[in-house]
């Protein structure tokens, strides 16, 4: 194929802006059909891993909510294992000479399984002084 050069221009210097603002159109109605496909691709995928986002941060509180709560269960779960060591520990004897500290663990067995572990400690430093109490007084 022969280029051949001539001295005439295909666009005069009167229309040049219009020839601009057409070959920018052509080039626009060719590249939109792939801008928009891909904007709605982004967009859809944008979408997806949102809602991606919004149940795994639903998963992640519930499992902080469940560990919290097994956490608390453990804490509690090691206060009453301290609280029946702490009996087992108490000479039998002294429970029965002492009517307070009776009735302390009396209590305190009957309703350990409804408190927190908090109140299961506190209770236990009662029988603990009420213990010693009683061991003050027989010596």
């Amino acid at each position: 194929m022969n280029i051949i050069e001539s001295s005439v221009p295909d666009i005069t210097k009167s229309n040049i802006d219009q020839q601009k603002v057409l070959l920018s159109n052509r080039i626009l109605s060719l590249l939109t059909p792939v801008i928009d496909g891909v904007l709605s691709k982004r967009v859809e995928e944008k979408k997806i891993l949102l809602s991606e986002l919004r149940s795994n941060q639903e998963k992640i509180k519930q499992e902080k909510l469940n560990l919290e709560t097994m956490m608390e269960l453990y804490e509690k779960e090691k206060e009453v294992k301290k609280a029946f060591d702490i009996i087992s520990g108490i000479d039998s004897v002294k429970i029965e000479y002492n009517r307070s500290l009776k009735n302390e663990v009396v209590v305190l067995l009957r309703i350990i399984e409804k408190l927190p572990a908090k109140k299961v400690s506190l209770y236990l430093q009662n029988i603990l002084k009420v213990s010693n109490k009683t061991i003050n007084k027989t010596y």
